[in-house]
């Protein structure tokens, strides 16, 4: 079982007493793990398989640890993955050469009004990071209304991510762990390591009902508030309130989800200004091999804003048989993925106990799949050879809607468009996908077949574009692209297309329709004749000419789509 991030708690205390802070430590008394029971949890980790692509020792505060430099030296010979410190960086200008020599790197997190500190000849291992955003974690009464508790859980950022080992069980909430130490919950949410199985830990990884310490908890709707240091009496007292003292609703957007910069992590770095994508060319040089530990290895391509979008970002990935990238999870990105290579089963939670004879979803290469934002799922590579498949995502502005596209498989040649074009039909296409979402205001893709030596003169969209050629050869963008070609058209910016084989080439065409428009953009995508009918049109005989009557105008077919079309936007000749 492949994680994220794995945390291991080696302490409940702190040497500072940081109000907001998440794991209560002003509230606790001196408390360290024992190597034994540390090198225990560690020998459970391994037996039931869990790897993770960082292993995070965190506190308290870790470097209060008398053992720490044991307890790293110990997780980085577990293998579990590497090893992370998790400090506020105040002492790591004590800490003993073995310290460093263990760890993988250290994170530290920077408060205000506090300084750290450590030795310069290690200072390739720090990353460190100025924590400037503090709000309302938890309260020590109970909130008794299931709607807000359901409410709190659902838009939580950290819900299914945050795993953690802490006093020999395995939480998939770390802040669980901390106020089942502190409050008297119903029960404990946490699984003990000692008597689970592998099958055990991906149910409750799945189970999606919320915890029993969500009844104290406020998710990601805590008020914000500034930094400060207080003493233990007073952080008691500002945590015992009604928990509707501490919740900040503003963060909902109308349809009860968190707005974009709330919903995770990865939205804070949607909303961080960056220059905005423009147009390119990735040529998919198939195969990649997979990382030997993990069976799964990511190859980013692009991410960051464009004119029409807060993020979008595309990788391929590579997954060996019988692995998954990572246990099933939800997030605010709306997803598309297509199977380049090999055959993948879908997870999907959701849909698990519809029918229980029903096998998974298998997909097959050009195939691809549709995750709307906040759909849990996950895949497990089905074929002896590694499955290869290309991942979108993105997210903006809320739309709104009410009815936003549900999850789906499509199967791009199990439709009409897969006849061949011709001389007198060039350019043929055949619609997959349509409709609103929740950060779209419309999204479409549609398989395209193009003639050998047809193809279209430059244009621009209002909206941003991604194909993916499947067979054949085009140009564009001063590059010829072949098969597993990944092409992006950045909204308004100019781009054209042409088939330079004797072959006819067959691409798919993804349409990103976001809530704004670059300017000038407004109407100018217009459906362009191939290049091999050049010249102006010649004039319709059956059309009548001179004024037209009433009725004809208004029983005329063409020219209402033509308005429609003017009125409503019209996607361009890709």
């Amino acid at each position: 079982m492949k994680l994220r991030f794995l945390e291991l708690h080696v302490g409940a205390h702190c040497n500072l007493q940081c109000r907001a802070c998440n794991h209560a430590s002003p509230a606790k008394a001196r408390d360290n793990v024992s190597v034994g029971e540390f090198h225990e949890s560690l020998q459970h980790i391994k037996r039931l398989g869990i790897t993770a692509r960082r292993v995070k020792l965190m506190g308290g505060e870790p470097t209060l640890h008398p053992d720490i430099d044991q307890l790293c030296a110990a997780a980085k010979a577990a293998g579990v993955g590497p090893v992370h410190v998790v400090t506020n960086g105040t002492l790591l200008h004590r800490m003993s050469p073995s310290f460093w020599t263990a760890v993988d790197a250290v994170r530290v997190s920077v408060y205000p009004q506090t300084k750290a500190t450590w030795p310069d000849e290690f200072a390739d291992k720090i990353r460190a990071r100025n924590i400037r955003t503090f709000r309302e974690m938890f309260t020590f009464q109970r909130n008794d209304d299931p709607a807000l508790i359901e409410r709190i859980w659902t838009t939580c950022k950290v819900r299914n991510s945050c795993f953690g080992v802490a006093g020999g069980r395995f939480y998939k909430c770390m802040r669980a762990a901390f106020l089942g130490r502190l409050l008297p919950l119903p029960h404990d949410d946490g699984v003990p390591l000692a008597t689970a199985t592998t099958q055990r830990l991906l149910d409750y990884i799945q189970d999606d009902r919320p915890l029993a310490a969500c009844s104290h908890c406020t998710g990601s709707l805590g008020k914000p508030f500034p930094h400060q240091q207080i003493a233990r009496a007073e952080f008691m007292s500002l945590q015992n309130r009604p928990i509707a003292e501490m919740l900040d609703t503003g963060n909902l957007d109308p349809s009860g989800a968190l707005r974009p910069r709330h919903v995770h992590r990865k939205a804070s770095r949607w909303s961080t200004p960056r220059p905005q994508l423009a147009s390119q060319v990735h040529q998919l040089l198939l195969p990649f091999e997979p990382d030997p530990a993990t069976g799964w290895r990511p190859h980013r391509l692009f991410r960051g804003p464009t004119p029409g979008l807060a993020g979008f970002a595309c990788h391929v990935s590579v997954l060996d048989q019988g692995r998954s990238p990572h246990p099933p999870h939800r997030h605010s990105e709306e997803e598309i993925l297509i199977v380049l290579a090999g055959e993948a089963d879908l997870i999907l939670p959701e849909r698990k106990g519809t029918r229980e004879s029903e096998p998974p979803f298998r997909l097959r290469a050009h195939q691809f799949v549709y995750y709307p934002a906040g759909y849990p799922h996950t895949l497990v590579g089905a074929s002896r050879e590694p499955v290869h498949y290309l991942m979108l995502k993105w997210m903006s502005e809320p739309t709104g809607i009410t009815d936003p596209l549900s999850f789906g498989v499509f199967s791009p040649f199990e439709t009409p468009a897969a006849v061949a074009a011709t001389g007198a039909h060039p350019f043929q296409t055949h619609r997959l996908l349509k409709g609103h979402t929740r950060w779209l205001r419309r999204l479409r893709c549609h398989s395209t077949v193009l003639a050998s030596r047809a193809g279209y003169e430059p244009h621009a969209d209002a909206y941003d574009v991604i194909i993916l050629v499947l067979e054949g050869r085009v140009e564009t963008l001063g590059k010829e692209v072949g098969p597993n070609g990944v092409i992006f058209y950045a909204a308004g910016e100019q781009h054209g297309i042409h088939n330079p084989g004797e072959a006819m080439a067959r691409y798919l065409v993804f349409e990103f329709h976001g809530q704004q428009s670059p300017p000038g953009t407004k109407g100018i995508a217009r459906h362009r004749r191939a290049a091999e009918q050049p010249g102006p049109r010649e004039p319709d005989p059956k059309k009548r000419k001179g004024r037209r009557s009433l009725w004809h105008k208004a029983t005329d077919r063409k020219r209402w789509s033509r308005r429609l079309n003017r009125w409503f936007g019209r996607r361009g000749p890709t």
